[in-house]
């Protein structure tokens, strides 16, 4: 058994995925009205809920060789002032400069030698409005409560969470040589790493190394056991490095208003209106119902009912979800696309 918490098959794919023009973080924008705080209470807010989510102080490190995926450890140089930036819109602070803030925060990818997170204090907005822009690597964000940094920031009504602050002491950070040989202990003593190390391309180069058998199986597994992917269309092109952001406003109430004259959902409501803007756009070959694979979500909250990667239970990290999200190819009018997209959503559930 390691002495460390090492990421699961899963969560190491993703660090494998990420390349100079693939990023695997996550991330989104919140729009405040009213003056903006000031830095050091923006600082103390996170300071004091960071005990809420621990694994937002620690950093991945690697083992040597490769003989073992990588594990967490606390950063012992931790500086909140690093994870927590301050940044101001140049005036007049309309939308258009804050979106291309964002896209240009989106397309930087993390320094994985840091905890991999960051909150973009952006002030400036018009209409006196401020914003907090957050980026968290996919790894880091535990998919099983919902237990991202912006989610214990922000409380659900204008009481705040009391909590009880704790001192925070970290644990040393482990030398190379020890987790050396803690990566080689717990593959003499679990059946599993003894299996793998059996596996593994130093005793047979013959062999196809375990760990990739391992990532494919859990690239398979987080895209509904198959590896069928998007077809070719006009969405699904090679891509680089930059990002663009851009956002559409619509009143919740008449999104309700629509919802509850056809007895539908929010979510109903949304996927109608996405099949409306994919209507004009070469989509390639498709089901002649369904517009499939254009669509499709890459987490899911679990408590939604959605189908989980499968794990062992001493394994943390990211319980990641997948779902080929079908919007209903309905021509005419709207209350017909969202009926459609309603009697998707029931026939999900």
């Amino acid at each position: 058994m390691s002495r460390f918490e090492r990421l699961s098959v899963l969560d190491e794919l993703f660090l494998h995925l990420e390349g100079p023009d693939t990023h695997m973080h996550v991330g989104g924008a919140a729009i405040f009205e009213g003056p903006p705080p000031d830095y050091e209470e923006v600082l103390d807010m996170v300071r004091g809920r960071l005990q809420l989510v621990p694994r937002f102080r620690q950093k991945l490190m690697t083992v040597p060789f490769g003989l073992g995926r990588p594990v967490w450890v606390d950063d012992t140089h931790f500086n909140l002032e690093y994870h927590v930036r301050h940044t101001a819109l140049p005036s007049p602070g309309d939308d258009s400069k804050f979106r291309r803030l964002t896209a240009r925060i989106m397309s930087q990818q993390l320094d994985r030698t840091k905890p991999l997170w960051e909150i973009w204090f952006a002030e400036g907005l018009t209409n006196d409005r401020f914003a907090l822009i957050s980026k968290t690597h996919h790894c880091l964000v535990d998919g099983v409560s919902g237990a991202d940094i912006m989610s214990v920031i922000l409380d659900l009504g204008p009481e705040p969470q009391q909590v009880e602050p704790k001192a925070w002491r970290p644990d040393p950070e482990p030398t190379p040589d020890q987790l050396l040989l803690d990566a080689l202990r717990e593959r003499l003593t679990s059946p599993a790493e003894i299996v793998r190390t059996l596996q593994s391309s130093v005793i047979d180069p013959g062999k196809i190394p375990n760990r990739l058998i391992e990532s494919v199986r859990a690239l398979a597994s987080f895209v509904g056991g198959t590896l069928d992917f998007a077809p070719t269309s006009s969405l699904n092109q090679p891509i680089g490095p930059h990002r663009r952001f851009e956002t559409v406003l619509v009143e919740l109430a008449e999104i309700k208003r629509i919802k509850n004259a056809l007895d539908g959902t929010v979510h109903d409501v949304v996927h109608g209106a996405a099949e409306r803007v994919l209507d004009p756009l070469d989509l390639g070959e498709l089901d002649e119902d369904r517009l499939e694979a254009p669509v499709r979500p890459d987490r899911l909250v679990e408590r939604r009912g959605r189908r989980e990667v499968e794990r062992p239970p001493d394994e943390g990290g990211e319980r990641a979800h997948a779902l080929d999200q079908a919007v209903p190819d309905l021509a005419g009018v709207d209350d017909a696309r969202l009926e459609g997209a309603h009697d998707l959503g029931r026939g999900r559930e």
